[in-house]
């Protein structure tokens, strides 16, 4: 399924791809707010290109959640904060 909101895109942009577990938007959010580009979450988790860590936020691709422990450390909020799951407290 694909999502088209013209009013969130800018030129250039790509028409982003639903991903249903990870929250996208927060994880571009958090980037930007840590003034971190592509290349540089890339190089922080070892990736080989800036597009493996760009296909994740644009929902292109679901990560691993060893790669979601690590981003979630790299922008500071915990891991969960990047799913959209609830999980019952006991």
């Amino acid at each position: 399924m694909w999502l088209f909101n013209k009013d969130k895109l800018k030129k250039g942009d790509e028409i982003m791809q639903e991903n249903k577990f990870v929250n996208t938007e927060e994880l571009r959010i958090e980037r930007l707010r840590k003034q971190l580009t592509y290349k540089n979450m890339a190089e922080k988790l070892g990736f080989r290109s800036q597009v493996s860590y760009s296909n994740i936020e644009k929902g292109k691709v679901i990560p691993k959640i060893e790669q979601m422990i690590q981003i979630s450390q790299i922008l500071g909020k915990p891991t969960e904060y990047f799913f959209n799951i609830k999980v019952q407290q006991r």
